[in-house]
């Protein structure tokens, strides 16, 4: 509530937050031949958090780190970059210890770009990962690029994971005292694909992008017993069935010396299976005109 407001139960209902964040990050690259090079890249960061939620204090901290070594090279028309890294994730609150986790992710990648014309590229990559929690994953891409004159065309289709966490949208507005702990969820899996058309010339610049995505086992909020001190709660669950998202974008930007004006509209079409089952409904928090 604002100062000097109350709510309908006559009481005040402040909410705050402190924050304090430290990070830091460092990247090193060495050359070994003309054509090939050496990277190494890390960072770490730590965010402390004193959350209020009307009467309910919340002290958490989150920490961060990763770290890639990678190694590019190539060929003739052909470039390529192989590496390994790892990530590890830690969440610590002292109020609700049990949404405590960490989480850490070694992985390996390789991608390659393959020029056939000077207006026609083709790029793939591929990356496995090793969840702690939610287990090991393989994520390709394929794109293929072509620039005719003025105009720029762009397709490609990919497959990628996410592991969940407490941090969903309602939640970081609510706070952890209306979540149960979480149990039995799986990575949520994603199949993407998209198309964009772009044309230039002079001043003009304008895209139209199309994308899609399906995603398995995507995670929501449904409701949950009460805790034991009688706090509505709900619960993070998977979804059964596909999560369908369709949609476009178009850009369209002017230049006029120093000053740029740019606009854009966005229509996105994200529908999921029903909690019974019995059919469809819109993603919430997902607007279908931007």
């Amino acid at each position: 509530t604002t100062p000097g407001a109350l709510m309908p139960d006559g009481e005040p209902f402040p909410l705050t937050q402190d924050t304090e964040r430290y990070d830091a990050g460092a990247v090193i690259e060495i050359p070994v031949r003309e054509t090939d090079r050496l990277q190494v890249r890390a960072s770490a960061m730590s965010t402390d958090h004193l959350h209020r939620f009307g009467e309910v204090l919340e002290d958490d901290r989150h920490q961060t780190g990763f770290a890639e070594v990678s190694y590019a090279s190539g060929f003739g028309d052909t470039t390529w970059l192989a590496g390994t890294a790892v990530q590890t994730d830690r969440f610590e609150s002292q109020a609700f210890p049990a949404f405590n986790h960490r989480y850490t992710v070694p992985g390996v990648f390789v991608q390659a770009e393959q020029s056939f014309r000077e207006d026609l590229i083709l790029s793939g990559s591929a990356r496995w990962d090793d969840h702690s929690e939610y287990g090991d994953h393989v994520s390709p891409r394929l794109s293929l690029l072509y620039r005719p004159g003025k105009w720029t065309l762009r397709t490609s289709v990919g497959k990628g994971f996410y592991g969940p966490t407490p941090f969903v949208e309602e939640i970081e507005a609510a706070g952890l005292s209306r979540l149960a702990p979480l149990e039995g969820l799986k990575a949520e899996t994603a199949k993407t694909a998209s198309l964009d058309v772009g044309y230039a010339s002079g001043p003009w610049e304008t895209n139209v992008a199309l994308f899609a995505s399906d995603i398995d086992h995507a995670v929501r909020l449904a409701p949950a017993a009460a805790a034991p001190d009688g706090t509505e709660r709900v619960q993070l669950v998977n979804i059964a069935g596909v999560t369908r998202t369709r949609g476009a974008e178009l850009l369209l930007r002017y230049r006029w010396q120093d000053f740029v004006v740019t606009g854009s509209y966005v229509f996105t079409d994200a529908k999921e299976p029903q909690g019974d089952g019995a059919g469809r409904q819109r993603v919430p928090l997902t607007p279908r005109h931007t």
